[in-house]
């Protein structure tokens, strides 16, 4: 397992699909996090 930084994330991995369709803005949200956070925002397998 690795956890990468945000910046580092492929944003149009399908796994963010279902968070796109439910949270409108999603994807100017994570733009945000990526730009301005250096927080490992997640655990990859």
């Amino acid at each position: 397992m690795t956890s990468p930084p945000a910046y580092a994330l492929n944003r149009q991995d399908p796994i963010f699909d279902g968070l796109r369709a439910d949270y409108p803005g999603f994807d100017e949200w994570l733009a945000k996090v990526a730009r301005e956070s250096d927080w490992d925002c997640c655990t990859v397998r």
